[in-house]
């Protein structure tokens, strides 16, 4: 008995060692945190959510406290998927007492996002607020939305999608044509009218560098919104067609150098057409094609690059075609595949690949596109 006595002294003394040399690397550790500068601090908090800083480090110490309520710290404010009561809650202990300190405000619902603007107003005291996120908004109240936000002095950064079809598309491009700083707008919504006619004066611009519609227009119900943004640098959009009326070239922007398309029942006849009128100011192109086995055409390509893209220096490609299922169509395509492999595509380092599938109505088909191991898949 002595001897089991002995033996568990000895692993208790064991273990409390062990403990303590566990707790005491801990403690140096939350010290250690504590020693942290503001600015090493404030980047800590780069990567947490705002309100979740709150609720941790809140009257955890004097030091703390002035980091989080009294300083001039950012505030990223992000209102998706919260209860209405949770919402008020937020608005109250964050919103309320720090709208000059917000630099982002993010909404996902609908319902909060009505909540939100008939409760509050977006004005001037949002003094550094920069980018507003509204997803999955309700089109009836978006002209009302878009009118506070001429008051904001900040607004770098616009971002609207829509769960129903706008029936008022020009007075929404309007309104965003007159946002005072605006360099970044990303749209999303389907409209109920087939083209866009803007009451806008000539004189009147927009100061958009980059533009992204995630719907998919005909280019020209574009036409009166394009021509009004002259320093457009980076452009992305779906086009159904290119073809649809005469388009007005004139609308594409001389400070354009970066373009997404992605194009339906287009040919490369109309794309070529639609391109040559800019083609040698562009940096970046991506473009998503389907159907036309034109596009499949390397030569015609490399002749392109050559004569009328000589500043091109990031070209992504993704083509997709259907196929007959026998060897001889396979046969075809693969020789066309092949021709990108030549020393104009290797030098520029712009490499190909392709895939076959069937889709969920046994269609085949193949996709060619680009891989670029030597950067990011996105452009911006």
């Amino acid at each position: 008995m002595d001897i089991v006595k002995k033996e568990f002294s000895i692993n208790m003394t064991q273990s409390n060692r062990l403990s303590k040399s566990i707790i005491k690397p801990m403690k140096s550790i939350i010290t250690c945190f504590e020693d942290l500068s503001n600015e090493i601090l404030y980047e800590i908090f780069d990567f947490i959510d705002n309100y979740d800083i709150y609720e941790i480090f809140s009257n955890l110490n004097n030091r703390f406290n002035y980091l989080i309520i009294h300083s001039c710290l950012p505030l990223k404010l992000n209102f998706s998927y919260l209860s209405k009561t949770t919402f008020e809650y937020r608005c109250n202990t964050i919103l309320i007492p720090n709208i000059h300190r917000i630099i982002s405000l993010q909404f996902s619902n609908h319902l909060l996002i009505d909540y939100f603007f008939t409760s509050y107003t977006l004005d001037s005291s949002f003094k550094r607020l920069e980018a507003l996120i509204l997803l999955n908004t309700k089109s009836d109240n978006l002209i009302s939305i878009l009118k506070t936000l001429n008051l904001l002095p900040c607004l770098y950064s616009l971002t609207i999608t829509s769960i129903e079809k706008i029936q008022s598309p020009n007075d929404i491009f309007s309104l965003i044509i007159r946002l005072p700083v605006l360099k970044y707008c990303k749209l999303s919504f389907e409209l109920w009218n087939q083209y866009i006619n803007l009451s806008l004066n000539n004189n009147e611009y927009s100061p958009i560098k980059y533009l992204i519609i995630d719907t998919k227009y005909n280019l020209d119900q574009l036409n009166d919104f394009l021509i009004h943004i002259p320093n457009l640098n980076y452009l992305s959009c779906k086009i159904s067609t290119l073809n649809s009326k005469q388009i007005n070239i004139s609308i594409i922007s001389n400070n354009l150098i970066k373009l997404c398309l992605k194009l339906e029942d287009t040919s490369f006849d109309e794309f070529e057409y639609f391109i040559s009128y800019f083609s040698h100011q562009l940096k970046i192109l991506r473009l998503y094609t389907q159907r036309d086995i034109e596009y499949l055409n390397a030569d015609r390509w490399e002749q392109l690059i050559l004569c009328q893209m000589s500043n091109l220096h990031r070209f992504d490609f993704h083509h997709q075609i259907i196929t007959d299922e026998n060897i001889l169509d396979y046969h075809r395509y693969h020789i066309l595949i092949d021709k990108f492999k030549s020393s104009f595509w290797i030098n520029r380092k712009w490499f190909f690949t392709h895939q076959h599938y069937k889709s969920k109505d046994f269609t085949s088909w193949i996709i060619f596109y680009s891989i670029q191991p030597y950067r990011s898949v996105h452009i911006i």
